[in-house]
């Protein structure tokens, strides 16, 4: 019809949402809810008169019920009238004997009261005694369950130090058998910690056992976990220092031949320098009055003085270098011949002097 439709947001009053409304609106809002007040009215009884038809036929039958049983107990009463004038007659014997059946029964009530009230302190008595032994059944389940998880508790950390020895027996992960111990007795402290929490909490015995049993499994997966993870680190981190060593000593070896070598060298080439120099010497003592004689000897340098003296002179080098090496494995005696006694560094100069001054002087003579 090109109407707004008015605005009723969730949870407004009908007074706010009618407030706006024009009269149109507000005649039909009331003639539709005057309506359905109606139509609800009207289903109202229509559901009462149904159970008010229900609630008849039910007195109906009822009714009839009774009526029989009024028939019933007509022919009952009839019995009864009999009935009674016989207890009439049977009531006077009765009245003879009540008074002896009155003391007779107040004896059996005083009994009755007796017989009740030992009764009930026995009943007392058996209430305090089945409690103490609930009490101490629900002490021995505590105490068997607390064994048990000890017993299961101890073989399982058993078998924890065992596999841990086992596995940190070699070199490789043996340093993580510290921290795979400590691992083991902190799992003991804290399924025992477990333990006693959940034995002091007030739940029934099976749920006790199945939290116990959920939260050791997880610890005990959680430790297994870490452990694994602890010696993989080791495992992995892990340097072997004899090999390391055995290396560097392969080394040392190869330099030690090495150096052997070159000392032999040396000694090969300080024997073939004496070898030359022992005619030389003798030469020189020989000429040495004729140097003696001779006022002025004419000294000029020449190449094979200048090679003779670089050639001495890096053998003097080598050998001081020689002797300022330390001595990396001492030598057998059959490795090693015997070595000549090394003259001192005083006796080398001199020596060496004298055979530069004696090439130097059969030089000059030559010319």
């Amino acid at each position: 019809s090109g109407r707004s439709f008015p605005e009723c947001p969730d949870g407004s009053g009908v007074k706010t949402c009618t407030r706006d409304m024009d009269p149109v609106a507000f005649n039909t809002y009331t003639e539709f809810f005057t309506h359905a007040h109606s139509i609800c009215h009207y289903l109202q009884s229509e559901q009462w008169q149904r159970r008010a038809e229900n609630t008849i036929h039910r007195l109906t039958e009822s009714s009839a019920g009774v009526a029989e049983q009024l028939a019933s107990t007509q022919r009952m009463a009839e019995d009864l009238v009999e009935a009674q004038s016989a207890a009439l007659k049977s009531q006077e014997t009765i009245l003879r004997n009540g008074e002896e059946l009155k003391s007779t029964l107040q004896h059996s009530t005083k009994g009755l009261r007796d017989v009740f009230t030992e009764m009930r302190h026995s009943v007392q008595e058996q209430q305090v005694a089945f409690a103490e032994i609930f009490n101490r059944v629900a002490f021995l389940q505590s105490f068997i369950m607390s064994e048990s998880h000890t017993l299961s508790s101890l073989l399982y950390n058993a078998l924890g130090f065992c596999a841990s020895f086992l596995l940190t027996s070699t070199r490789r992960t043996s340093a993580a058998r510290l921290f795979l111990f400590g691992l083991v007795a902190l799992n003991v402290y804290l399924e025992r910690l477990i333990c006693r929490t959940v034995l002091e909490d007030g739940s029934p015995g099976y749920q006790q056992m199945e939290r116990l049993a959920f939260l050791v499994g997880l610890l005990r997966k959680a430790m297994v976990t870490i452990a694994c993870v602890v010696l993989l680190y080791f495992a992995t981190r892990f340097r072997n220092v004899n090999k390391e060593s055995l290396e560097i000593l392969r080394e040392l070896k190869e330099t030690q031949c090495n150096l052997k070598q070159t000392l032999r060298k040396a000694e090969r080439l300080s024997g073939s320098l004496n070898d030359w120099t022992k005619p030389r010497k003798r030469h020189w003592e020989e000429k040495r009055d004729h140097e003696e004689e001779s006022s002025l000897v004419i000294l000029h340098p020449s190449q094979a003085v200048q090679d003779t003296l670089s050639t001495f002179s890096s053998l003097h080098r080598s050998q001081k270098c020689e002797s300022f090496v330390p001595p990396l494995e001492a030598p057998s005696t059959s490795e090693i011949p015997k070595r000549r006694p090394r003259r001192s560094s005083g006796s080398r100069v001199r020596h060496s002097s004298a055979v530069v001054y004696s090439v130097i002087v059969e030089e000059s003579q030559n010319q």
